[in-house]
């Protein structure tokens, strides 16, 4: 098994099995990111019709920090078994979880926006103008999707920043597109049931006369997607970690006797 490699079913069964354990905690520093994500959903719902992807994702800024801030505190309780509520009086122990805080959500923000862009630009180069595709700018989006999915694996760095570990050295460790499928896998297996399970809800709430993706009876539904998304985003990230725990606790290449 290579550096980079990790085992996906493990990753998600272990997330799982912690973010059960640690519901109560988990909940707790999950209140606040969840109110202002289905207060923001709701505002961007009511006005979506008119609001362009860029737009809806500055009304969804305040969101996207906190998100960080909860992303945060679930990595130092995995990682390091860290909790907010007993902190060691320590002034350099404080400075450095601030630093790795800030770093964190920083990262996660500059991690969301590049994904935001992607979809503005693909969204625009492949809407064809008086129907004819521009096969110079289908070439380039493609090129950026390619880009993009190798990048898929900085998507666990600010799991890295929030324990102040080197992110540097997590970058040399991973090699190859393999490492972006094994990661992008892991995010579709620990999200699925939960996504599954969503929509049969939604089956069973949602009128069947409801045609239009904007119909005001759909609201109740974007309020619920608030704390489900927070139980996917939750799930992800401690599966990431316990995939950056198996592939940085191997020793590396280079490193092995």
């Amino acid at each position: 098994m290579s550096g980079s490699q990790f085992s996906i079913t493990n990753a998600v069964r272990n997330a799982y099995i912690f973010v059960g354990r640690e519901r109560a905690y988990l909940t707790r520093m999950a209140v606040l990111p969840i109110g202002i994500d289905a207060l923001t959903k709701a505002l961007v719902f009511a006005n979506g019709r008119d609001m362009t992807i860029f737009e809806s994702f500055s009304w969804s800024l305040p969101s996207a920090v906190f998100t960080g801030w909860f992303m945060f505190h679930l990595s130092r309780l995995l990682m390091m078994g860290e909790r907010a509520n007993n902190l060691p009086a320590d002034a350099a122990y404080l400075a450095a979880r601030q630093q790795g805080m800030n770093a964190c959500i920083l990262i996660w923000l500059l991690f969301s926006m590049g994904w935001v862009a992607l979809q503005g630009f693909q969204g625009w180069a492949m809407n064809p103008q008086a129907g004819v595709v521009n096969l110079g700018m289908a070439t380039i989006s493609m090129l950026l999707f390619g880009a993009a999915f190798w990048c898929v694996r900085y998507g666990l760095a600010h799991i890295l920043a929030a324990v102040n570990y080197p992110i540097s050295k997590y970058i040399r460790r991973v090699a190859g597109l393999s490492i972006s499928f094994r990661i992008a896998g892991m995010g579709l297996l620990a999200a699925l049931p939960i996504i599954a399970a969503f929509y049969f809800i939604t089956t069973l709430i949602v009128p069947a006369d409801v045609k239009d993706m904007y119909d005001p009876r759909l609201t109740p539904i974007v309020v619920l997607s608030a704390p489900v998304q927070m139980i996917i985003t939750a799930i992800m990230t401690a599966a990431g970690a316990f995939a950056l725990r198996e592939i940085m606790e191997r020793p590396s290449a280079d490193e092995r006797p």
